[in-house]
């Protein structure tokens, strides 16, 4: 399957393929729905970067269907298809760029993202992009992969775009460095060790989520920083 395959079938191949991509589904909708919902303005404009086809624009539009949406995606495919995906009475901008070449024009209310800054080479230029898009006193959500090489039951993966995941400790320490403080860092989704079943993943997550990522993190497959701009 060449990328245009794989970007036309992305959410399909993603989320619902697999028991362990419905598995992730159900696990990252659950940490949407407690540490980004309620905290999402019902006023003013909320950047999501990288939205792919619109699988958790959706969700935000639910929670907050009168704010407006600038979406910024590298993937021209995919910015088409979350525009297929989202209603068009909603009040959305797409913008097709490289987060290292986004130049806000102005600051937002609300800051989230999905499983796109570990694709990110120059992840402090990211980092820096997104503080400065925030408003003073806005909010934020941003979920990432855990490394492969920091799960000591995951095998160390070769692949140079695998390589450029982040620890939460390196993420965290970027945000703060930017003038971001960041709230909380929380369990996602685990996954129980070499039995890919999405099911027993749910399970293992929600038994992980109350404790603290450090312990978590053991047998996590991703996680998420809430974030604030004091």
């Amino acid at each position: 399957m060449n990328t245009k395959e794989i970007e036309k079938f992305y959410e399909s191949n993603r989320w619902k393929k697999t028991s362990q991509g419905r598995g992730s589904y159900k696990n990252t909708l659950a940490a949407i729905t407690q540490y980004s919902l309620p905290y999402i303005p019902t006023s003013g404009c909320i950047f999501e970067l990288g939205p792919g086809p619109g699988t958790w624009t959706k969700v935000l539009l639910q929670q907050a269907p009168n704010v407006s949406y600038d979406l910024v995606d590298i993937s021209s495919e995919m910015l088409s298809q979350a525009k297929a995906a989202l209603p068009p009475s909603a009040d959305i901008s797409l913008i097709h760029s490289d987060i290292l070449d986004f130049v806000p024009t102005k600051q937002y209310d609300y800051f989230f993202s999905s499983r796109m800054i570990e694709y990110v080479p120059e992840k402090n230029i990211a980092v820096q992009r997104i503080a400065k898009a925030m408003k003073q006193g806005a909010q934020g959500f941003i979920i990432t992969k855990t490394p492969q090489y920091s799960r000591p039951f995951s095998k160390r993966l070769s692949s140079p775009i695998h390589q450029l995941q982040i620890t939460d400790e390196a993420l965290v320490k970027l945000f703060v460095e930017n003038g971001i403080s960041v709230k909380k860092v929380v369990l996602v989704a685990a996954v129980f060790p070499g039995l890919r079943n999405g099911v027993l993943d749910r399970l293992l997550t929600i038994i992980l989520s109350p404790l603290p990522f450090s312990v978590s993190r053991l047998l996590s497959e991703s996680y998420g920083l809430v974030l604030l701009k004091e």
